[in-house]
C-alpha cells in the first residue's frame, strides 16, 4: 500500500525522558490529553525517521557495476588482469563477468576450465577475494574471433556447421543451432555447468544462450531458417532445466524480435532482461518492450562496445540520432549511462580492463550509477512503543523506499520470494533475543517514487525476558539460507552483521 501522509495526519510532542524523542499521536485531542495529564513517555509511540546512505557502495545481488573478460581475442591472464582492475574491483564493483568461448571452457570432451584451468580457477579467485559475485556467457559462435569458438570435438562427432571469417585472416566453424549432435553436446555441456555454478551464493546470472555472434541470439547459424524460433526456445530450455537457482538472463533483441521472445522465453522460463548497445540507437526498437516488462522483470544492461579503434567524433558520426553532442570519451559514456538509468538499469559495464581505465578517468560517471543503479532500499519510517511490558506483544507500524530506478529480482522464481523484511530487539550485549519476519512485505514490489507502507510487525516479548533498554534494528534477510547474503540497506544507522539500529525499547517487568 503507498504511504500517503496527506490523508493520514499525526500530531507530534517532542519529551525528553532519556534524550529526544517524537511522540506521534492520531489528532490535537490525544495530543491535548498527553500534555495536560503529563503520561510518561515509554507509554508513547515513538517515531523515528532512519537516516539514508545515498553514496556507499552497497554491493548487493543483482545490481552494480561490473568488470568483464571478455574474449573475443584471447582470454585474460589472471595476475595481469587483477593487477589492472583491482582499484576498480575494490571500490566500484559489484560483479565479474566472464564471456568465454565453448572451446576456452571445455577444450576436449569433459576437460572443463573449472577443474583443470589454472588460469580460469585464478581468474575466478582473484574476483572472490575482492568480494565480488560471478557472471558468465559461454558462445558457440567463432566469427570475427581469435579461435574457434565450438570445440573441434563437436564437430568430429558429427555436427554441421558452416564457415565464419575470424581475426587475421582465418576461418572458422560454427555449429547449425538445430543440428541434433550440437544440442547434444551443448546439452551435455550445459549440465556440467550447472552442476558447477548453478550456486546463488557467488554466482549472480547466467546469460542463457550462446548462439549467435557473441552469444547475442541474433544472426544465428542455422540449416533451417523456419527453426530460428525454435532453436532459441530449445537452448532458453536447457539453460532453465539445469540452473534452477540462479538468475538467468535474454538478451532482448534476438533473431525473434524482443516481443516475440518476452511472450516465448523471458516471462514463460522467467530470465531477467539483458541488453547490449545501449547508447547506440541499434536498440531503439526494443525500448517498448524493456519498459513494458518492467518492474516484474529487471534489466541487466551493457552499454554498446564502440572499440577504441575509433576517434569520439567518428562514433558520433556513426550515431546520428544520438552522438550528435558527443565531443569527448566522457560524453559517449555519460550518455549510456543516462540511457541505462532511464530504462531501469540493475547492472551496468565498467566492461575490459581498457575500457575500466578510460571510466576511471570520469569517476563522476561511475559514481551517478552506483548511487542510482538497480535498487537501494531503507525504511523511511518508523514507529513502535517506547516501553513493552514482558508477555506482550510490540507492535512494529514501517514504511520503506526504493530510492535507486531499478528492482530488487525477488520475484523471480529462481529467487522465490527469499529476501524477507525483518524486525528484531537486541539487548545490551547484542544478544539477538527476538525477531520476527513482517507479514506480506515484498520488498521485489519497490520501486523508485512510491513509499511504500508495510503491514504491523508484532514482535511477542516472552514473559521472562529481562527488564531493561533494548535496541530495535531491521532487516532483509535471506530467508532461503542458501548462502546468498542479507541485503545491505542503504542506511547509516549504527549496524550488526545484517541488522540496522534505529531505536530504543525498554522491556519493564
Amino acid at each position: 500500500m503507498e504511504l500517503d501522509k496527506a490523508r493520514n495526519p499525526t500530531w507530534a510532542f517532542h519529551i525528553f525522558p532519556h534524550g529526544p524523542q517524537s511522540i506521534i499521536l492520531p489528532d490535537m485531542k490525544s495530543a491535548l490529553f498527553l500534555f495536560c495529564a503529563g503520561l510518561a513517555c515509554t507509554a508513547s509511540a515513538v517515531t523515528v525517521y532512519p537516516d539514508y546512505e545515498p553514496d556507499a557502495l552497497l554491493r548487493n545481488p543483482g545490481c552494480g557495476w561490473i568488470l568483464y573478460d571478455d574474449a573475443s581475442w584471447y582470454v585474460a591472464r589472471a595476475d595481469a588482469y587483477w593487477s589492472a582492475q583491482d582499484r576498480a574491483a575494490r571500490e566500484f564493483a559489484s560483479i565479474f563477468y566472464i564471456r568465454w568461448r565453448w572451446s576456452e571452457m571445455e577444450p576436449t570432451e569433459g576437460n572443463y576450465a573449472w577443474k583443470n584451468d589454472a588460469n580460469f580457477k585464478a581468474l575466478i579467485d582473484g574476483a572472490k577475494k575482492r568480494g565480488l559475485r560471478l557472471a558468465f556467457r559461454v558462445y558457440v559462435c567463432g566469427w570475427n574471433n581469435a579461435k574457434q569458438a565450438t570445440p573441434e570435438y563437436v564437430f568430429k562427432a558429427g555436427a554441421k556447421g558452416k564457415s565464419h571469417p575470424g581475426q587475421d585472416g582465418k576461418t572458422f566453424l560454427t555449429p547449425n543451432a538445430d543440428d541434433p549432435v550440437f544440442r547434444a553436446k551443448y546439452e551435455k555441456f550445459i549440465a556440467a555447468f550447472a552442476a558447477e555454478f548453478d550456486d546463488p551464493k557467488c554466482v549472480d546470472f547466467i546469460d542463457g544462450c550462446g548462439l549467435g555472434r557473441w552469444g547475442e541470439g541474433h544472426t544465428l547459424t542455422i540449416e533451417d531458417e523456419k527453426r530460428t524460433d525454435e532453436s532459441l526456445e530449445w537452448v532458453a530450455g536447457v539453460y532453465a532445466r539445469h540452473f534452477r537457482k540462479t538468475l538467468l538472463g535474454w538478451q532482448i533483441g534476438t533473431a525473434m524480435g524482443a516481443q516475440t521472445e518476452l511472450k516465448k522465453i523471458i516471462r514463460p522460463f522467467d530470465f531477467v532482461m539483458r541488453r547490449d548497445a545501449l547508447g547506440s540507437s541499434c536498440m531503439d526498437a526494443d525500448v517498448g518492450t524493456i519498459l513494458e516488462a518492467f518492474p516484474r522483470t529487471p534489466l541487466f544492461a551493457e552499454r554498446c562496445f564502440w572499440s577504441d579503434h575509433f576517434r569520439p567524433e567518428q562514433i558520433a558520426a556513426m550515431e546520428p540520432r544520438v552522438g550528435k553532442n558527443w565531443k569527448t570519451w566522457k560524453d559517449i559514456d555519460a550518455s549510456a549511462v543516462d540511457e541505462a538509468l532511464r530504462l531501469h538499469a540493475n547492472t551496468f559495464d565498467l566492461r575490459t580492463i581498457v575500457d575500466t581505465a578510460r571510466f576511471m578517468t570520469y569517476p563522476d560517471v561511475v559514481l551517478r550509477f552506483q548511487r542510482e543503479c538497480g535498487y537501494r532500499l531503507a525504511p523511511e519510517e518508523v514507529s513502535f512503543p517506547g516501553s513493552v511490558k514482558a508477555g506482550e506483544t510490540l507492535a512494529v507500524n514501517n514504511s520503506w523506499r526504493n530510492h535507486a530506478v531499478g528492482v530488487l529480482p525477488n520475484l523471480n522464481r529462481r529467487w522465490g520470494s527469499k529476501y524477507r523484511v525483518a524486525w528484531a530487539l537486541f539487548d545490551a550485549s547484542d544478544k539477538h533475543v527476538i525477531g520476527r519476519f513482517a507479514r506480506d512485505a515484498e520488498p521485489g514490489e519497490w520501486v523508485k517514487g512510491t513509499v511504500y507502507r508495510c503491514n504491523q510487525t508484532k514482535l511477542p516479548v516472552p514473559a521472562d525476558t529481562p527488564p531493561g533498554r533494548y535496541r530495535l534494528a531491521c532487516a532483509i534477510l535471506n530467508s532461503a539460507k542458501d548462502g546468498m547474503p542479507d541485503l545491505n540497506l542503504a542506511l547509516k544507522s549504527p549496524r550488526l552483521g545484517s541488522w540496522y539500529f534505529v531505536g530504543e525499547v525498554t522491556v519493564a517487568p
